[in-house]
């Protein structure tokens, strides 16, 4: 055989789970900054949806007008808040993953993640 069956297989060791600690926390401040990114365009989005009930009268918004882009700055920064959202949720919680991973291994460490999910929410908690 092209293999040699008497190579032990070497153990893991704290080394081999650095990877995921350096992809988990690059995970995480990537999905982090996603929503950070996404209350912004939320809070933009609800300033300019303040101003629509004075600028367009009879709640209908003429393309062309102030109101007409105030309507669609709205819009848009909503569904960008919403896209952000939906990349950044992910991104922490393959983040939580991958560390929970990293931190399980069989050497002993002085630190953890708690993950609690339940009907009314969730929590997660991170010890060092």
């Amino acid at each position: 055989m092209w293999w040699d069956k008497h190579v032990p297989v070497p153990s893991a060791s704290a080394d081999a789970y650095e990877p995921l600690m350096s992809g988990g926390a690059i995970l995480g401040a990537l999905g982090a900054s996603g929503l950070m990114a996404g209350g912004l365009a939320w809070i933009i989005a609800a300033s300019s949806f303040a101003t629509l009930d004075d600028e367009c009268p009879g709640k209908i918004c003429v393309e062309g007008t102030r109101g007409g882009r105030a309507y669609k700055t709205a819009r848009d920064g909503e569904r960008a808040a919403g896209i952000l959202a939906a990349i950044g949720l992910p991104m922490i919680a393959a983040s939580a993953v991958m560390f929970t991973i990293a931190l399980s291994t069989d050497k002993p460490r002085s630190g953890g993640v708690d993950l609690k999910v339940g009907a009314t929410g969730g929590s997660m908690e991170v010890t060092f």
